[in-house]
């Protein structure tokens, strides 16, 4: 079968291959994590510390564990990507 180009990990298709649960929570945190830092440079330490956090901790517990994990951290992550020009007495 000519594969024309597809890279190898794609599916008979074309279609890549599904993902598992947590693999898909872990590439959402990890696009989370790009962006807030390339929203909010001033804090970057901060979130390298954060995701680092949750990689080393999700790798030592099982997989719904570690989804759940990687789920919170990307909220959080996605909350300040949010939150990055309020004012600072939003809530006052």
């Amino acid at each position: 079968m000519m594969r024309y180009g597809l890279p190898k990990d794609m599916g008979r298709r074309g279609r890549p291959p599904k993902l598992s649960e947590t693999e898909t929570a872990r590439q959402r945190a990890q696009r989370a994590y790009l962006q807030v830092r390339r929203v909010d440079r001033g804090n970057a330490a901060h979130y390298d510390a954060l995701y680092a956090t949750t990689l080393a901790q999700a790798a030592a517990v099982d997989g719904d564990t570690a989804t759940v994990m990687f789920t919170r951290t990307a909220l959080l992550l996605e909350l300040h990507i949010d939150r990055c020009g309020w004012p600072g007495n939003i809530f006052l």
